[in-house]
């Protein structure tokens, strides 16, 4: 890392881009950092590969576009998660949109057989491109679960996860799952 935190200009892991004008970019060194201090309607870039070395947990009132930008955000293989590796518990209408605007959608969330990697709890995520992957729990819902709100998936890939419960996948055990486009395949769980 070795970025100052907040700094404008600074080379952290996660670059914030506001859609107002006259507002400078700023870097971060973590993805909590960077969505608090991000207004909403902001862009978030992953700038380099980074291993989040515990949940990140993801709440508030504002939507966001986390961009892979060709990057991978992963689990740390040696750590304890809560519940998984980001955690999304806004309220109300907030929007995670996850895209990647590298050709081929090479952006990879990995839970890095360690953990589930997206817990919905409310509000909204969507899925634009990227790829999930590597998610793993005794529970449900190793790539995502969803415990309220809502996950859209019109891109993408949800790919080798698994779970000892149900949902290797995806697991929605309250709220809404829409897919509209990109592939779940090779997940793997216990009970289907």
């Amino acid at each position: 890392c070795g970025a100052a935190v907040g700094a404008v200009g600074a080379t952290g892991e996660y670059k914030v881009s506001q859609t107002t004008s006259g507002q400078s970019d700023v870097s971060y060194d973590s993805l909590s950092e960077a969505y608090t201090n991000a207004a909403g309607n902001a862009i978030i870039t992953v700038q380099a590969n980074v291993t989040e070395n515990s949940q990140v947990d993801l709440s508030g009132e504002k939507s966001v576009t986390l961009n892979l930008n060709g990057k991978t955000i992963s689990a740390d293989s040696t750590k304890t998660y809560s519940e998984a590796l980001i955690k999304w518990g806004t309220s109300g209408t907030a929007k995670l949109t996850i895209t990647d605007n590298i050709d081929g959608g090479v952006g990879t969330l990995n839970g890095a057989g360690n953990t589930r990697v997206i817990l919905v709890q409310q509000g909204e995520v969507i899925l634009v491109n990227g790829t999930i992957t590597g998610g793993s729990t005794t529970g449900w819902g190793g790539g995502v679960w969803i415990d309220g709100g809502t996950f859209e998936m019109s891109g993408g890939n949800i790919f080798d996860n698994r779970a000892a419960g149900n949902g290797g996948g995806v697991y929605v055990a309250s709220g809404t799952f829409t897919l509209s486009g990109g592939n779940i395949v090779g997940n793997t769980a216990t009970y289907g």
